[in-house]
């Protein structure tokens, strides 16, 4: 019989198709479900690109960090009690109070009730009020706050605004949810009352332009009638002495309008081509303060005086700023891709330091099992690990979100303070808004945990809201696999990491139920003379199961119990999945063995797992006589206690071949690694005859070890797991690897 050679598949599948040909015929790979869209959404210049829709400008890099604030005390010429402050700001913007005097603006300045605040010809700025309103206004606008007032205890208030002229942006707040008929925008064509919502506009020539960016609806009325928008991206065009029109879907161009002229995304270069460099429309002097341009341009920047006063609200406090009821039905199958950003800020309690937050993350909703995962990357270091967060559906809002990962190693190594490793956890909320799957929003709390101390003491605290935009909705998998995989790990001794280092292989065993969401299972890994066993994977610890190549899982329990923060287990970036028929991924956990604080974590802590192939599909191309090649990818860690790093990644190939009709005999299983750094390994294995599973060795130039694995799909399209090998003294290597068939065929004997 002639070779078969399989067709090329697509890395980052989520459910096999399975096969109803012969298994002689070509090896079938399936077309991915997610792959590409997952590949795409990587980059983060698309990112950006989609940070540039409308609503991503109520994401307030600072405004989180300012809530504390309102209580400072202020000039005793003011009125005692601010009702907003400046959370963001660039040019140069004033305030008249009630009395006509006037102040020059910057950020964290307080804002009064009575106050009319004027934007110069490259102003910009955004306002936080008391209950979390947010309004944004743009260049040349004029917004008087009428009346202010918010008691959170009797949950009453009232917020009613007029803009006289320019753009304007309004995210309601608290108000919205507990008094929404007190909730007003003035203008001279017509007011805008709001219904737990967020909406744009533009007042010139006495006429609004307005639009209505999510949530439950606006009205806008005026003495000649009135008009309830209701659907995301519809608005009205209103002129003096006329009654508001009907809505109608606004333009690309008409969105843009608002965007540009709210974000600040222009430059200087962008300012002189208009005239506008000095900062000043040359009738109007106004504009003319001392304010240090420098701190106007600086968005959020916190300075050392509310050092000692600043504190972030407590984990309960993260309700979303605007009204979850809505009348969106969420849809009852697929996976959609949410694009977004996460912003907020920190607190570090060493010294009071806060830092802002502001990064790229994907959200992905599968409304079958209704599962959230979210994703949040770090855009300033290209190899931290990302922050996962995971929830529950239920209709329109996500309950139970946890948050994990990310941390690191604080910047100094001078102070033992910051010399730390540490992981993020916390909670959250969400929901979704819109006429459809539109609009993802996220807020969320909790703590970054150092690592090492068996209390693992909080470092710091933070606060972030998110938002995110629909890019595409896919099918979802359905049905329960039970995967059987390989891990391999790094512990180290935080006291002395280069001293009583771990190298540790196992097992793994996953239970994944797609209609449910749910993972669990259980990892088992040991170095010959210690063992983490019976580590348990999600269960009662919590997991999301979106895909076969997106998922997540809390870690716990275990024969050498873990701590209580830092244990995980991800499935690693969709571009970088190289098997047609399993996934591989990172986990971490943090134990003590008794006398010393260990930390197994990335990048050398890796697993790889799928659903073996059948037993009958391994006897029947066993009693074929076929033959099967294969080729693809190792990933992994080279351990020198020689080098000045020690530990350090390698990358590599390996090519297999496979007789299935001699499984059980010695070298069924032949092949070769390459690594990166030039080290070459020949490799031998042999299985039982009618099983997926294999095991034998790895021979070098004075340097030997082991290497086990597992057929994944059909008609064992892929193969992978685990390696380890060392020269007996200062060098180790291990790893995963994962190969995909390049040809099937009948063994032809001359």
């Amino acid at each position: 019989m002639p070779s078969k050679t399989c067709t090329s598949g697509h890395t980052g599948t989520i459910a096999p198709l399975q096969r109803s040909a012969p298994i002689v015929d070509p090896h079938h790979k399936p077309a991915p479900l997610f792959g590409h869209c997952l590949n795409r959404i990587t980059s983060l210049r698309e990112r950006r690109i989609q940070m540039r829709q409308p609503f991503f400008l109520i994401l307030i890099v600072t405004a989180l960090s300012l809530l504390s604030t309102f209580n400072l005390s202020v000039n005793a010429a003011q009125p005692p009690e601010p009702v907003a402050r400046i959370a963001a700001l660039r040019g140069k913007a004033v305030a008249t109070d009630t009395a006509a005097r006037q102040r020059p603006l910057t950020v964290r300045a307080a804002l009064y009730e009575g106050d009319t605040i004027v934007t110069g010809p490259r102003g910009r700025l955004q306002i936080l009020f008391s209950d979390n309103t947010i309004i944004s206004i743009g260049r040349d606008t004029t917004l008087l706050i009428n009346e202010y007032l918010w008691q959170p205890d009797k949950e009453e208030g009232a917020l009613h605004t007029e803009v006289k002229e320019g753009i304007f942006r309004v995210m309601g707040g608290k108000i919205t949810k507990a008094a929404p008929r007190n909730f007003t925008t003035k203008t001279p064509a017509a007011t805008i009352g709001i219904r737990g919502s967020m909406y744009a506009g533009v007042v010139a020539n006495q006429q609004l332009s307005v639009v209505f960016q999510g949530g439950r609806g606006i009205v806008v009325t005026n003495d000649f009638g009135s008009v309830e928008i209701r659907k995301a991206g519809y608005g009205t065009h209103v002129k003096m002495n006329e009654p508001p029109p009907p809505p109608t879907l606004f333009s690309g161009d008409e969105m843009d309008a608002f965007t540009d002229d709210l974000t600040d995304t222009d430059t200087d270069e962008d300012d002189a081509e208009n005239g506008t460099v000095d900062d000043s429309d040359g009738s109007d002097d106004s504009f003319d303060d001392t304010a240090d341009e420098s701190d106007t341009s600086q968005e959020g920047e916190i300075d050392q005086e509310i050092f000692d006063t600043a504190t972030l609200p407590p984990v309960s406090e993260t309700d979303p700023l605007i009204d979850t009821s809505t009348s969106w039905t969420p849809p009852t199958q697929g996976i959609t891709l949410f694009q977004g950003a996460i912003a907020g800020s920190s607190l570090l309690y060493e010294d009071g330091t806060q830092e802002t937050i502001n990064e790229p993350a994907d959200i992905l909703a599968n409304w079958h099992n209704h599962k959230v995962l979210g994703i949040v990357y770090d855009s300033q270091i290209d190899l931290a690990m990302p922050v996962f967060f995971f929830g529950d559906i239920d209709g329109s809002t996500v309950s139970n979100i946890k948050v994990f990962g990310g941390g690191g190693i604080q910047a100094d190594y001078n102070d033992p303070y910051y010399d730390q490793v540490s992981v993020v956890e916390g909670v959250g909320n969400g929901y979704f808004m819109g006429t459809d799957t539109g609009t993802f929003y996220f807020s969320g709390s909790g703590y970054d945990y150092a690592i090492e101390p068996s209390d693992q003491p909080a470092l710091s605290e933070w606060l972030v809201e998110g938002a995110g935009i629909e890019v595409k909705t896919m099918p979802a998998p359905a049905g329960s696999d039970t995967w059987i995989g390989y891990v391999v790990g790094i512990s180290e001794d935080m006291n002395n990491i280069d001293a009583n280092r771990r190298l540790l292989t196992g097992g793994m065993v996953l239970g994944i139920n797609k209609d449910t969401g749910d993972i669990s299972g259980s990892i088992s890994a040991d170095d010959g003379a210690f063992s983490l066993n019976n580590i348990t994977v999600g269960g009662t610890y919590g997991s999301a199961f979106i895909a076969d190549n997106l998922f997540a899982a809390l870690l716990g329990g275990g024969s050498t119990p873990l701590k209580e923060h830092g244990n995980y287990l991800v499935t690693g970036p969709a571009e970088e999945q190289f098997l047609d028929y399993a996934t591989w991924g990172y986990w971490e956990v943090a134990y003590s063995d008794g006398t010393q604080q260990y930390h197994n974590h990335v990048p050398g802590a890796m697993w790889l797992a799928g659903k073996p192939t059948a037993t009958t599909d391994i006897a029947a191309m066993a009693g074929n006589n076929l033959t099967g090649n294969y080729s693809g990818t190792v990933k992994g860690s080279k351990i020198d206690t020689t080098s000045p790093t020690q530990v350090s990644k390698i990358s590599g190939t390996m090519e297999l071949t496979v007789d299935f009709a001699m499984l059980g005999s010695t070298a069924a299983i032949n092949g070769d690694m390459a690594l990166n750094d030039g080290t070459m390994f020949y490799i031998e294995a042999m299985g039982t005859a009618g099983s997926p599973h294999f095991g034998g060795s790895l021979l070098g130039s004075g340097i030997s070890g082991d290497i086990v694995g597992t057929m994944y799909g059909p008609d064992a399209g892929s193969i992978g797991g685990n390696f380890s090998a060392t020269n007996g003294s200062n060098l180790t290597y291990q790893g995963i690897y994962g190969l995909n068939q390049t040809s099937l065929g009948e063994l032809i004997f001359q």
